[in-house]
């Protein structure tokens, strides 16, 4: 019993502590879509205007504390720019 105990604490803790570790990573992605973006001359006028749309949508949605979308929206955006 005493084991299963600690399995849900131990459990328990890395669920609370993934929700901050989605909120650092999303101003690193914005960051690299930033520096990306001047660079991507392969990219039509449409798919820099959706890069650009998904970027803001993503830096807004970490603002609102929403990171597993924020990362969602990051990670589409920088798809279209590999």
């Amino acid at each position: 019993m005493n084991m299963i105990v600690r399995s849900f604490t131990a459990a328990a803790v890395l669920v609370a502590l993934a929700g901050p570790a989605y909120a650092y990573g999303c101003p690193g992605l914005i960051a690299e879509i930033d520096n990306a973006l001047p660079t991507a001359s392969t990219l039509t006028a449409a798919q820099i205007e959706e890069v650009t749309r998904l970027r803001d949508e993503g830096a807004a949605l970490h603002k609102a504390g929403q990171h597993s979308q924020s990362m969602a929206a990051l990670k589409a955006a920088l798809a279209l720019l590999k």
